[in-house]
């Protein structure tokens, strides 16, 4: 198997809207959407006891909060770990590791 075999110019779906994918991963869908997310994401950190959330309790907290499955892949990503990363310019933090947690960004 060669490396990208696969991952040149495809389609993935978000929302209704068709996505690029280049060698480099795929594009995000729509500025709006990831903006929303990170509103939702923010708000479970807020709500949260402790100041944050751990990325393993991530898709099930939001799941339980916002009765939706949290899909990366419909926002234009492989990974949950470059949604996080993407979301960075909207106040979310996240780290990473066996204890990975998302918070807001320290003002």
């Amino acid at each position: 198997r060669g490396r990208g075999r696969g991952r040149g110019r495809g389609r993935g779906r978000s929302g209704g809207r068709y996505m690029t994918v280049d060698d480099d991963g795929p594009l995000a869908s729509d500025p709006e959407d990831l903006a929303a997310l990170a509103i939702e994401l923010l708000n479970l950190v807020d709500r949260s006891p402790d100041g944050y959330v751990l990325c393993a309790n991530l898709p099930q907290q939001y799941y339980r909060t916002y009765g939706k499955k949290l899909d990366v892949k419909a926002y234009g990503f492989f990974k949950m770990a470059h949604l996080l990363e993407r979301l960075a310019e909207h106040g979310l933090a996240a780290t990473t590791g066996a204890r990975a947690i998302i918070s807001r960004f320290d003002a």
